[in-house]
C-alpha cells in the first residue's frame, strides 16, 4: 500500500505547530538556567564543594573553570592534521537468503599548513561466517548473536580501531586532533544487558586496546582525542544547576520526579517548589514560602487533601550506568586523558 501524502501533510503541519509552542517554553527554561549560571559563577568554590559533597542517583557535571565568559584559543600551529573515522552498517535481515551483515568504515586525514592534503578512504567488510555472526562464551555456556544494538557496538569498536591506525600513520612532527563520532564510553555494554563474555570480547579485548594504541601515539606526537555527540540528551549540566539551587548544604536526593499521593484527593493545584525535597511530607505554608522553581529543573505537583496539607513521595529514577570504559575511569568521561 502506498503512503497517503495528503494525510501525512496535515499531521506534519500539526507537528510544526506543536514544536513552535514548545520552543517558547524552552526559551523560558533556558533563560532561567542561564540566570542561575551567572548567579553561581560568583562563588565557584562553594559550588564545587556542594557538588562534590552531594549524594544523588544521577550524574552531576563538575566545575573545572568559569561558568560564564569565553576563552581565547591558542594560536594555530603552522602545520597540523585532523584525523577522523565514522561508520555505518547494514543489519542482519531475517528475510534475506543469506544471514550476514555489513560494516563500512569511512576515514579522513586532513593536512593543513604549507603542504595541505586530504586522504579519504572507505573500507566495507561483509561478515557471514559463524564466528562473525555470534560471540561465543569461551566456556561453552552460550553465544550472543551480533545484530541490533550489539552490531552498533561492534561498529563503534571498528571505528576506534580505524582511528588508531590513522594515528599510527601520522608523522610525529604533526600535532593532530583525532575525532570519533559518538561517545568514548561504551554505554551500551553497561549493566546486565549482555553476558560478561560479550563485554570482555568487545571492551577488554577490542575497544580498550584500541584506546591504548591511541594513547601511545599521543605520548609520542601530541595527538589529542575527542568525540562528538550531536544529540546526547544528557542532563549532567542541568543536574548541576539543581544541586546549586538546592537549599540543603549536602543534597541527597534520589529522585527527579516527585508526584502527589494524598490519602483522598479533592482538588489538584500544581505548585512549584524550590529545592530537591527528601522528606515525605511538606506543609502548604512551607511550600508557599519557598522561591519558585523553574520548569527546566524540577517540578512537584502538590495535591490538597482533607487535612489541608500537601504530601508527595519520590519516584526513584533508574541509576545511570557506571563508567564502562577505561576512558571514563581515567578521565571522568572526558577526552583530557589523551591530551599531552
Amino acid at each position: 500500500m502506498s503512503l497517503d501524502l495528503n494525510q501525512l501533510a496535515a499531521q506534519i503541519d500539526g507537528m510544526a505547530a506543536s514544536l513552535k509552542a514548545e520552543e517558547e517554553n524552552w526559551k523560558g527554561c533556558l533563560g532561567r538556567a542561564l540566570e542561575i549560571l551567572h548567579l553561581q559563577s560568583a562563588d565557584l568554590d562553594s559550588l564545587r564543594r556542594k557538588i562534590e559533597s552531594s549524594k544523588t542517583s544521577w550524574l552531576v557535571a563538575g566545575v573545572s573553570v568559569q561558568l560564564v565568559g569565553s576563552l581565547q584559543p591558542p594560536p594555530c600551529p603552522p602545520d597540523f592534521a585532523v584525523i577522523a573515522s565514522d561508520g555505518s552498517h547494514i543489519d542482519v535481515d531475517r528475510h534475506s537468503p543469506a544471514r550476514c551483515y555489513l560494516i563500512n568504515i569511512g576515514s579522513a586525514t586532513l593536512l593543513y599548513g604549507q603542504d595541505p592534503d586530504a586522504i579519504l578512504c572507505s573500507q566495507p567488510a561483509l561478515y557471514a561466517s559463524k564466528q562473525d555472526l555470534t560471540i561465543a562464551d569461551p566456556l561453552g555456556s552460550g553465544e550472543q548473536s551480533v545484530e541490533g544494538g550489539l552490531l552498533g557496538i561492534k561498529r563503534a569498536v571498528a571505528e576506534c580501531l580505524a582511528l588508531a591506525e590513522l594515528g599510527e600513520e601520522l608523522s610525529p612532527e604533526f600535532p593532530a586532533v583525532a575525532l570519533l563520532d559518538g561517545s568514548l564510553i561504551m554505554w551500551g555494554l553497561a549493566g546486565h544487558a549482555y553476558p560478561e563474555y560479550v563485554r570482555t570480547e568487545l571492551l577488554e579485548n577490542s575497544f580498550l586496546p584500541a584506546l591504548d594504541r591511541i594513547k601511545e601515539v599521543s605520548q609520542k606526537t601530541g595527538l589529542a582525542l575527542a568525540s562528538y555527540v550531536s544529540l546526547p540528551r544528557s542532563t549532567d549540566v542541568v543536574n548541576a544547576l539543581r544541586v546549586a539551587i538546592c537549599p540543603m548544604t549536602r543534597p541527597t536526593a534520589t529522585a527527579t520526579v516527585l508526584e502527589a499521593r494524598p490519602h483522598r484527593r479533592e482538588s489538584v493545584t500544581p505548585l512549584p517548589v524550590s529545592g530537591i525535597a527528601t522528606s515525605s511530607t511538606l506543609s502548604l505554608s512551607q511550600a508557599k514560602g519557598r522561591q519558585p522553581f523553574s520548569a527546566v529543573l524540577l517540578w512537584c505537583e502538590i495535591t490538597m487533601d482533607t487535612t489541608r496539607s500537601a504530601s508527595f513521595t519520590s519516584r526513584p529514577m533508574k541509576r545511570s550506568p557506571e563508567w564502562s570504559s577505561r576512558a571514563g575511569w581515567r578521565s571522568g568521561g572526558s577526552s583530557t586523558w589523551f591530551t599531552p
